[in-house]
């Protein structure tokens, strides 16, 4: 697969995700219309949870997949996905009827009496969507990027129109308390039967086949990635579980509950930057992978790498520019504005991460998952104390600068490690130098405004900027390719 191959995927997974999320993005004006923060902060704590519990349910099964099926015959790849599907079908079943059968002590233990049902709901779309990711994942093995993204999308404005049709057309008959929260999570439940609904066809000659040898390949290869997964959303999601536990002995449950209210509203910005992320991982693995043992793969590699991170700057810059006139369309209520101050933190704690995710795939091409396991133990560490040091002191605040931290940290000893194992350095100075532009570009057009009284004046001065930083980046990039001339795509 050719540089121009891997672009052409990025850009069907990239438009299908971008048009994806900005579907889902705009639930968060609905939400923040309809629910106070303290109650868009129990949405936000359901949502954490699920996030660490669809890691185990999906096992870390992508990596293992693509590493194998790189050498196997289309007749092989298929016996091989049949028997993840099987895996992934018993450990969902398991975790289902566990859930089920204690759903009135979960929902004790995390204080909503009332919470029986959508703890129900929960173990449902986990269970659903843990089944889907196998799919989907044999969907990209194939190459299928517009099947993959015609279903999630599907699956992404089923979503939205059922929030719009529950919370807006619905709920005005209905009066329980926090009625609207459960509709919310009807509406993920059944926008997920959807996808498997449209995912079946990958299931017309399934049947149940697991073998102990396919186990002991997997566990030694998994594992360590099914850590790396926990820590990942340790890193990005535990604020939101520490923010309600950690205020709530000085400031109370019902402001515990609006300070993450408000914090998961505008950690919402970092979606624009985490859509980038996330199309550009689903075209690189497989090409990673395929061209491995190329001698030029560690040079295409770093070719990938500058023009991404090139790419989130620009996104960067542009979102922080027009964030005064974003937060009215997506912060409806103006309770939500307070945070705002932290979103340009977010965003480059979300930029960083992104860059970490396609640097230290090195150590899933050498096979060396534990580094992986030993670099996401770090990152857990610092989130975990960095945490527990900021927020009863700063809030939402400090969970902001906690993200930023560990980010940061991950990237840096992601970069030392594979300098010192692999001799290898896929960073230039050209990206760098543009992230300082950035921020000479913003400080400049924040002088200026005071000038530009006129919005029309205002809009035409944030463009300004935006083109100026434009043209660093072409002289820049002149220079990127001239010292990297002797790559060949």
């Amino acid at each position: 697969m050719r540089l121009q191959s891997l672009f052409s995927q990025v850009a069907v997974y990239g438009l299908s995700s971008v048009a994806g999320r900005i579907f889902q993005f705009l639930l968060t004006p609905l939400y923040t219309y309809y629910f106070l923060p303290e109650d868009f902060g129990i949405i936000s704590e359901f949502y954490a949870w699920a996030g660490f519990l669809a890691i185990l349910l999906s096992f870390s099964l992508e990596s293992f997949i693509f590493k194998q099926c790189s050498s196997l015959a289309e007749q092989g790849q298929k016996a091989f996905v049949v028997q993840a599907i099987s895996f992934l079908s018993l450990i969902n079943f398991i975790f289902l009827l566990l859930v089920a059968g204690f759903s009135g002590f979960i929902s004790q233990k995390m204080g909503y009496e009332e919470g029986q049902v959508w703890v129900i709901l929960f173990a449902l779309i986990l269970s659903i969507d843990g089944i889907s990711s196998v799919l989907q994942t044999q969907l990209r093995l194939e190459q299928k990027a517009m099947r993959f993204a015609s279903i999630n999308l599907s699956m992404i404005l089923c979503n939205v129109v059922l929030n719009i049709l529950f919370l807006l057309v619905f709920k005005p008959f209905f009066f329980p308390a926090h009625s609207g929260v459960t509709y919310v999570f009807w509406a993920n439940l059944l926008a997920s039967l959807l996808r498997l609904f449209l995912l079946l066809p990958q299931l017309r000659t399934f049947s149940f086949v697991l073998s102990l040898d396919w186990l002991r390949a997997m566990l030694p290869y998994c594992l360590p990635l099914v850590w790396v997964g926990l820590g990942g959303m340790v890193n990005e999601l535990l604020d939101r579980l520490l923010l309600k536990y950690l205020l709530m002995p000085t400031l109370g449950e019902v402001e515990a509950l609006r300070q993450l209210g408000i914090y998961s509203a505008v950690y919402k910005f970092s979606i624009i930057i985490t859509l980038c992320v996330q199309a550009f991982r689903y075209a690189t693995e497989p090409f990673y992978f395929k061209t491995a043992q190329d001698r030029a793969s560690k040079q295409a590699r770093a070719k990938v790498l500058h023009l991404y991170l090139s790419f989130l700057i620009f996104v960067l810059l542009a979102t922080t520019l027009f964030l005064p006139e974003l937060k009215r369309f997506f912060l409806v209520q103006p309770a939500y504005w307070e945070g705002l101050h932290i979103v340009p933190m977010l965003l480059l704690a979300q930029l960083l991460l992104g860059v970490y995710y396609q640097q230290s795939v090195w150590y899933r091409l050498s096979g060396k998952t534990w580094l992986g396991a030993l670099l996401t133990s770090l990152g857990v560490f610092i989130t975990v104390l960095a945490n527990f040091l900021l927020i009863p002191k700063l809030g939402y605040e400090g969970a902001a600068y906690a993200t930023l931290t560990c980010y940061g940290a991950l990237l840096l000893f992601s970069i030392v490690l594979e300098y010192i194992l692999q001799k290898n350095f896929a960073f230039s100075w050209h990206a760098p130098l543009l992230f300082v532009i950035a921020l000479l570009v913003y400080h400049l057009q924040k002088t200026f405004s005071v000038f530009a009284e006129h919005p029309g004046g205002l809009w035409i001065l944030r463009f300004a900027s935006l083109g100026l930083w434009t043209l660093a980046f072409w002289a820049l990039n002149e220079q990127y390719k001239k010292q990297y001339e002797h790559l060949h795509d």
